[in-house]
């Protein structure tokens, strides 16, 4: 390394080197992303698949709720996990989630889901980054002089990984946003037939996967057309501000953004 040599001639380990913290900590991202995005949906398909294998209801609800024939569990395992991280909004049952409305576990499996695909992969990203970071030994110093960077710089290497702030941030208005929508539909709908046939645990869970389903995947565990006018207000309005969490996050952690100035000048300045 002392000769000048050819770029060519670098081993990946002289490149690793030499580009410095923030190279590697690119290079590490590009891993921790695909790892995170694949991991998630083999896991959550695994869930699902043992759910349903535990569960007769399950069964019950794969065989007989559409009527072209029973749906594969395997198939509807992997399925959903894929469409949930993706916020597709695609259902293998012709019902969307209605059938699952007193299955806690697959409510909640969707709910992950669609958060760690959306709102909250910044949250989510950073988290695992800085576990990492943390299990990492002071020995490692290059490993973890490259996390350390992920955590202090975290726009230069990646759009939608943020600093501490706008994270905590983004996290604090995604709870406002779904506590507001799930307090809306338990209290707007309590007496009505869209709640009444349901348990209290039942009416939490499944709004609390509506609140989050409407704003950002399109599934849905309720029939929104038996709901209060008033709850479809505060979800049509969540609809429409879903996105600002996380841009405005964005746009306040741009480490290239350029804010030009403005003179001001009275009319008498002027014409002097």
């Amino acid at each position: 390394m002392r000769e000048p040599i050819d770029k060519s001639q670098l081993t990946k380990k002289h490149r690793y080197r030499l580009g410095g913290a923030e190279y590697r900590a690119i290079d590490m991202l590009s891993k921790i992303v695909i790892i995170y995005y694949l991991s998630i949906i083999i896991i959550f398909g695994f869930l699902y698949r043992i759910y349903i294998a535990a569960s007769g209801t399950a069964k019950d609800i794969l065989r007989s709720s559409n009527e072209n024939g029973p749906v594969d569990p395997w198939f509807f395992s992997f399925f959903m996990s894929l469409s949930a991280l993706n916020n597709l909004g695609l259902f293998l049952l012709d019902a969307s989630m209605v059938p699952f409305q007193n299955e806690y576990a697959p409510l909640i499996f969707t709910i992950i889901l669609i958060l760690a695909g959306n709102t909250a992969y910044a949250i989510f990203l950073r988290f695992i980054i800085w576990c990492l970071y943390k299990m990492i030994p002071s020995s490692r110093v290059m490993l973890k002089e490259t996390f350390q960077y992920l955590l202090d710089h975290p726009r230069r290497c990646y759009t939608t990984l943020f600093p501490s702030t706008q994270t905590w941030w983004l996290l604090a208005i995604i709870v406002v946003i779904t506590l507001t929508e799930l307090i809306s539909v338990l209290s707007l709908n309590y007496w009505l037939p869209a709640l009444a046939s349901l348990s209290w645990g039942s009416r939490i869970v499944d709004g609390l996967f509506q609140s989050v389903a409407t704003r950002n995947a399109g599934f849905s565990v309720l029939n929104l057309g038996e709901l209060n006018p008033g709850t479809q207000l505060v979800y049509m309005v969540a609809m429409y501000i879903s996105v600002y969490p996380v841009a405005i996050s964005m746009r306040n952690s741009n480490v290239y953004q350029v804010k030009g100035s403005t003179i001001i000048a009275t009319a008498k300045e002027v014409f002097d």
